[in-house]
């Protein structure tokens, strides 16, 4: 997973107020975003730099 597709996925959360990683992955190739399998979701999440969630990004 890519930074830009865990941002869009992040956004597309954001928006449409998804409850959880694991949903997320459901439904977001209905969205455009290339599949992907929760976990990586969390992982990748985790590694995402404090400041850049504090900038509302």
């Amino acid at each position: 997973m890519t930074f830009s597709v865990l941002l869009r996925v992040r956004i597309l959360a954001a928006v449409h107020e998804w409850k959880s990683f694991r949903h997320a992955a459901d439904v977001a190739e209905t969205y455009g975003v290339p599949a992907f399998h929760f976990f990586a979701l969390s992982k990748k999440a985790g590694q995402v730099p404090v400041w850049h969630d504090k900038r509302g990004v």
